[in-house]
């Protein structure tokens, strides 16, 4: 079933299987860049909503447009937009969550002619007034995208939307469970993060699909991941898509048993309150229950964050945090120094790394050699 998953999507939209199966369909498909993008409303519109995550590709075009201080992840995706890898998308949409993705995004609408461009305004902040205030944003948003299918997204398009990304959401974490909360892992931490990352690539339905078999075929799998080295949780922003950082803990012994990626189980940790009327019930939703990036500098979010990685650690036995920081993420590096102070004083074992455009595996190598080493010291 994993072989399956790996041919449904690829990282590329002009090369994944799935949005070309969507568009033989006659149906719109939509790039978008942030996981505070409320996909239920695309997906009710009956548009595919697809996550664009750029390449380690080297920068030739996007560094005329963009500050070279702008992170890898957001010049890799404005330098796909100029070679034309979004012509055939039918719109992209944005949420702001810091200056670089804005500083991008912005020659790329004026270079790529989407046929719908849209901003998310999501909230940085937690009082009274933000729920009021991100509600009216929503409703924004529903209009402008009724406007341009031409027809009204009702009430029970949306609440199936709802239903059929809760479902998702509720299989992925039950994936994360196979690779944590056993002392034998039934999957590997490469191939769970591989399946977060083709979520944000297919149809929700037809994933899920995928899931279910998966999880069924499971019990009965063979080739078991190698366990009883250091389980290792991942900490920080979108990183490279292709997964290196994985790869190496595993090759080295260890295993990635949970995360909290903005490519990972923050993109669909918790549920939408389906009691709640649909638009009331995804406020909530991106605003309270999903877990948030440092972008957000309340108090709250940030004792939710800390929190959430405790959480995290103690229901997958987590040895140790691995916190990767994108180079020039303002947001995250203001942070990283409370995160590493904090979970310190916790007595949990810390790693802290960088990655620009890709990961140099040979010095990264030695690092996370050490770190399993002074953990298993700390274990003896």
């Amino acid at each position: 079933m994993l072989s399956q998953i790996r041919k449904s999507y690829h990282i590329l939209p002009s090369q994944n299987e799935s949005v070309k199966r969507w568009k033989e369909k006659g149906k719109k498909v939509f790039g978008y860049v942030c996981s505070n993008i409320p996909e239920e409303m695309i997906y009710a519109a009956d548009i595919l909503p697809v996550r664009v995550l750029g390449t380690t590709a080297p920068i030739v075009k996007a560094d005329r447009y963009c500050a070279r201080n702008v992170c890898h992840l957001m010049r890799s995706i404005l330098e796909l937009g100029l070679e034309g890898e979004f012509a055939h998308l039918d719109g992209m949409v944005m949420a702001y969550g810091c200056e670089g993705p804005k500083m991008a995004m912005q020659p790329m609408i004026e270079r790529v002619e989407f046929p719908f461009y849209e901003y998310s305004f999501f909230p940085h902040i937690r009082k009274p007034s933000t729920y009021t205030y991100y509600l009216k944003d929503l409703t924004r948003f529903k209009k402008d995208l009724e406007n341009f299918i031409g027809k009204e997204i009702t009430e029970p398009s949306l609440r199936k939307a709802i239903e059929v990304y809760n479902e998702n959401r509720s299989l992925l974490r039950k994936v994360y469970d196979l690779r944590g909360q056993d002392r034998q892992p039934k999957i590997s931490g490469v191939e769970a993060a591989e399946i977060v990352l083709s979520s944000v690539l297919m149809p929700k339905e037809e994933h899920s699909k995928l899931l279910s078999q998966l999880l069924a075929e499971v019990p009965d799998r063979k080739d078991l991941p190698k366990a009883g080295g250091p389980r290792v949780h991942i900490c920080g922003t979108a990183l490279p898509p292709d997964l290196k950082l994985f790869e190496l803990v595993e090759e080295l012994g260890g295993i990635v048993v949970s995360d909290d990626l903005c490519t990972g189980s923050r993109d669909f940790w918790g549920q939408v309150d389906t009691s709640l009327e649909p638009l009331e019930g995804l406020v909530n939703y991106y605003l309270d229950q999903k877990q948030h990036c440092p972008f957000n500098y309340a108090d709250q979010t940030w004792s939710a964050r800390l929190d959430n990685i405790k959480q995290m650690m103690n229901r997958y036995r987590a040895d140790g945090v691995i916190i990767c920081t994108q180079m020039w993420c303002d947001n995250f590096l203001f942070h990283r120094s409370f995160l590493i102070r904090d979970l310190e004083a916790m007595g949990i074992p810390v790693l802290s790394i960088e990655v620009e455009q890709a990961f140099d595996l040979g010095p990264l190598r030695t690092r996370v050699q050490a770190f399993f080493e002074m953990i298993e010291g700390r274990q003896e």
